[in-house]
């Protein structure tokens, strides 16, 4: 009987000896494949990442780009503006001159001591003196 239970156990040690190696195996096989995949997938992120991060640059790139016409374009407007306000400025200045003129001219006119028929008055008898005389 002992000699039963060393044979019984010797073929037990070995079945679980080819089962372990026939694991450890399939394991090992199934690792290097997993791995492979992994790394397959991960060399496909890194291609896509490094497609994103070079599209991302070229638009804010853009970005910049259009900031900086738009940061032109607002300067050019302020020097339109000012420069269209100094104009302004300036017709503003020769209209107050105008009106001022203006305003000398009707209070000339329009004095109490200003009377138009007695320059008209004047200005006939002075014509008519001129032709008496000239005749």
């Amino acid at each position: 009987m002992a000699e039963f239970n060393t044979k019984i156990s010797n073929e037990v040690t070995t079945c679980l000896s080819e089962i372990n190696a026939s694991f450890t195996a399939e394991l090992g096989r199934i690792n290097t494949e997993l791995n492979n995949k992994l790394t397959a997938e991960i060399e496909i992120f890194k291609a896509r990442n490094t497609g994103y991060t070079t599209e991302a640059q070229k638009i804010l790139g853009r970005l910049n780009n259009i900031e900086e016409a738009c940061h032109n374009d607002f300067g050019s407007i302020r020097s339109l503006v000012e420069s269209i306000t100094f104009r302004f400025m300036s017709i503003n200045v020769v209209i107050k001159d105008l009106q001022n003129k203006i305003n000398q001219h009707y209070a000339v006119v329009q004095r109490p001591d200003f009377d138009q028929q007695s320059v008209s008055n004047e200005s006939e008898a002075n014509s008519t003196n001129e032709s008496e005389t000239n005749s």
